[in-house]
């Protein structure tokens, strides 16, 4: 097997593909690129191939061509895992792909349509100051005459290499930098770059791109096995593909927000953050896909005051990229919901996270919570005590949806999603994270991902006790409902309320909406104590008699949340949407 390092010139926020193929190296500000300490350092090299990529652009080591764009990259969204099988972008794959060749670059630019040749194009788009392509050029003929045919040639022709991306064997790497450090060195030996601006001097890496081509078409004259590569560009590269615990005993906490519920996510992390003991280690993540800059800075800001505290964020739209979930049109969930079926690859060697819905208040340490034992089950969870007083009722659409498309008895128990601890591992093996999201676009569902849970995961459960998830009693609708359930579902509720250890506002009445709702009261002290509190204070509009000062759109007010014209609402859509 071939020995190779592929340095990629980025940020030090850039993924790069999970391999130790890929290392971010040198100075990505400097026309020397990456290899500026390999021209220091020479004897470093060790490895049969070496090539270059930079942070969002990198070559399409797969055999198969993809449409490109003006610039002849081929554009991609996100770097994930289905984007490193597509492009070949995995170790042995890109192996494979150097089997008897001594290089591989990346496909040029036809400027023939807009432009003479290379050398006019260079001339009208000043990429680079007139004067410095010049003594560039100068210096390119005077010092290295062997490459004056085709340095004369590439530059007549029209061709352009808008890049340096390649991968070399190592003699050739050797001479390509010998004679690219050759000609920066001699250049800024007669250029004063004080006075360039920032992107005069980062443009410089332009006269780089040249070196590169005419490098590669010196070789080819020289017979060297090359081939010639597309080059996929990255909107997306910020994103790790998965994340590690950041201790091994962690209490590993796992939440969802949008930037609308940052307020109330917020809160809830400050009730946490009040109930947790100095002996256990808390990693908090954040699955996240517009959080505000404020709204991150806030979170922070809170956990960094507990040193047994680590706060990380995530975002998991690539791994979501060209999937479509389906939402259910009449609930008020929104698409974050689904974010904890790919907790089992974001966490990959992890085996058990704690999973809390955002709008909730939690009154005890959730490291007890944590090491609940759940033995062979898929996820632990409290009982939704709504259900069984619901298919009680006179609506016996509900039981015939539970039989026909839960497939599940009405004695089978029916749990609460808001609060999930989760075995990753027999997750894992249930289903696998692509399964579990082709199962959540596959049907329509009333509760959407809960009732895929409880599908499932059916027979492979652990009841919570009931204080774990206290649901409120919101808009005064939910508590009767569950009075008409089975005794003992009913009293567990009532015993719960007395002593709760994380209350659930679930539902469409938020204690920021409704100050004087059920539990609010719990909301609102800790919110007094939170980053949030201004914000929080803000949403609360009551002289717009609306929710959160939101103006209400027409089904809003024809279908009032929690009316029973609304409920009637749902049960038609139900029946015509065949659920």
């Amino acid at each position: 097997m071939s020995s190779i390092k592929v340095f990629v010139s980025c940020s030090p926020r850039t993924v790069l593909p999970p391999s130790p193929l890929f290392s971010s190296f040198g100075d990505e500000g400097s026309p020397y690129g990456v290899f500026a300490p390999l021209h220091e350092q020479p004897k470093a090299l060790d490895h049969e191939y070496y090539g270059l990529c930079t942070g969002n652009l990198y070559l399409n080591f797969s055999k198969e061509h993809f449409p490109v764009d003006a610039s002849n990259f081929v554009q991609e969204e996100y770097l994930n895992k289905h984007s490193l099988e597509k492009y070949a972008l995995l170790e042995d794959a890109i192996r494979l792909r150097l089997e008897g060749v001594d290089m591989l670059v990346s496909e040029p630019v036809d400027v023939q349509k807009s432009y003479k040749n290379v050398s006019q194009m260079l001339g009208k788009q000043a990429l680079v100051r007139t004067e410095d392509l010049q003594l560039f050029l100068a210096l390119f003929n005077e010092r290295h005459p062997q490459y004056s045919n085709t340095l004369h040639s590439y530059l007549s022709g029209t061709a352009y290499g808008n890049n340096s991306l390649f991968v070399m064997k190592q003699e050739l790497f050797e001479e390509y930098c010998f004679l690219l450090f050759d000609l920066y060195d001699a250049f800024f030996e007669k250029t004063n770059t004080t006075e360039y601006t920032l992107m005069q001097y980062a443009n410089l890496e332009v006269l780089g791109y040249l070196v590169t081509r005419v490098f590669f078409l010196q070789k080819m004259q020289e017979k060297r096995t090359s081939s010639i590569l597309q080059c996929v560009q990255f909107s997306h590269v910020e994103t790790p593909l998965s994340l590690f615990p950041t201790k091994e005993d962690a209490v590993v906490v796992v939440f969802a927000s949008n930037e609308k519920f940052a307020p109330a996510l917020g809160v809830c992390i400050q009730s946490m953050l009040e109930h947790i003991k100095s002996e256990h280690f808390y990693d908090v993540l954040v699955l996240e896909s517009n959080l505000s800059e404020d709204s991150k800075g806030r979170l922070v800001k809170m956990c960094s005051q507990y040193q047994q505290v680590s706060l990380r964020f995530f975002n998991p739209t690539g791994m979501l990229s060209g999937r479509k979930l389906q939402k259910n049109a009449t609930d008020h969930i929104s698409m974050e919901t689904y974010y904890r079926f790919l907790i089992a690859d974001i966490f990959p060697s992890c085996e058990k996270v704690l999973y809390l819905d955002c709008d909730t208040v939690i009154l005890s340490d959730v490291a007890d919570l944590f090491a609940t034992d759940l033995g062979d089950a898929v996820l632990g969870a409290a009982l939704d005590p709504e259900i069984p007083g619901q298919l009680k009722s006179d609506d016996t659409s509900l039981a015939s949806y539970f039989k026909e498309v839960l497939q599940m008895d009405v004695s089978d128990p029916y749990l609460q999603a808001g609060v999930l601890l989760l075995n990753l591992v027999r997750m894992r093996s249930l289903h696998s994270v692509d399964e579990w999201l082709g199962i959540a676009g596959s049907r329509t569902y009333r509760y959407n991902d809960q009732d895929i849970l409880n599908k499932e995961c059916k027979g492979h459960l652990h009841l919570l006790d009931l204080s774990w998830n206290v649901v409120v009693d919101c808009n005064h609708r939910r508590l009767p409902i569950i009075m008409q359930g089975p005794h003992q579902v009913s009293q567990a509720y009532l015993e719960a309320r007395k002593h709760p250890k994380l209350i659930h506002y679930a539902g469409f009445e938020k204690p920021w909406d409704a100050p004087t709702s059920d539990f609010a009261y719990e909301f609102w002290f800790y919110a007094s104590h939170c980053a949030f509190y201004d914000r929080l204070l803000c949403m609360y509009a009551p002289s717009h008699d609306t929710r959160g000062g939101e103006k209400q759109s027409f089904i809003q007010r024809l279908f009032p949340r929690g009316s029973k014209r609304r409920l009637l609402a749902k049960r038609w859509y139900y029946r015509l949407s065949g659920t």
